[in-house]
Order: structure tokens, then sequence, then C-alpha cells
């Protein structure tokens, strides 16, 4: 019951902002889903999206990644 009571007073103070907080929550959901497209489209067609089609390349681009 504690739990619920929590989740609803904690989702109400998440909404609460003005304008500049719902555009700044726009703009990142933006972003997001722009790197959900890219990230679909080299789930979906490999890495020549990103143009590494050799093996140095694309272990620059791993250890990048990585670290």
């Amino acid at each position: 019951m504690k739990l619920l009571r929590f989740l609803q007073d904690y989702i109400g103070f998440i909404v609460r902002g003005g304008p500049t907080f719902y555009l700044w929550l726009a703009f990142l959901s933006v972003l997001i889903g722009g790197w959900i497209y890219g990230y679909y489209q080299q789930l979906t067609l490999g890495m020549t999206v990103t143009g590494l089609t050799d093996q140095v390349s694309w272990g620059l681009y791993l250890a990048n990644f990585i670290f």
C-alpha cells in the first residue's frame, strides 16, 4: 500500500512543471527516438549503416563503444 502511494506521489511530482520543462522533455524524447531508430537500423542492416565494413574500423568502433 505504501508503494502504491509512493508511486502516485512520485508520478504526480514528475509531471508538474512549466512550459520549459515540457519543452526539455520533448527535446529529450526526440533524441531518444533518434537513438532508437539508429539502433534499429544497425540491428537490421548491420554495421554497413555506420560505414564500417572492414575489421579494423569495426574494431575501433567497438573499442570506442566499450571504453
